[in-house]
């Protein structure tokens, strides 16, 4: 199966949005090196869900929530930092006032 086809299957046929499936190899990662008593580190870096496209991020909202809590046992004892980085650069987003206070405008 040639990339573009795979990719095709994997992101559209699915159903899945692509930043789930990072989160099913976070998932996958503590269950295989979740032993009680073992430090592990993880730095997952999504930016699928709101990069090119704010109303996207509801749909990523209830998921990562269901997420987080179905496997509250495997980030038992964890730090999880959720960070945000500069917000849309174009679009309608960019004349409102909130947008002024992120975005350097000429």
């Amino acid at each position: 199966m040639e990339q573009v086809e795979y990719r095709e299957e994997m992101m559209h046929k699915k159903c899945k949005q692509k930043y789930t499936y990072q989160l099913d190899y976070l998932k996958e990662f503590y269950e295989q090196y979740g032993r009680v008593g073992v430090p592990r580190f993880s730095f997952t870096w999504i930016t699928d869900p709101s990069h090119d496209d704010i109303n996207r991020l509801y749909h990523a909202d209830s998921y990562l929530s269901a997420y987080f809590l179905q496997n509250k046992h495997l980030f038992d004892n964890s730090f999880i930092i959720i960070m945000s980085d500069h917000g849309m650069h174009y679009g309608a987003i960019t004349e409102t006032e909130v947008s002024s206070y992120c975005i350097l405008r000429k």
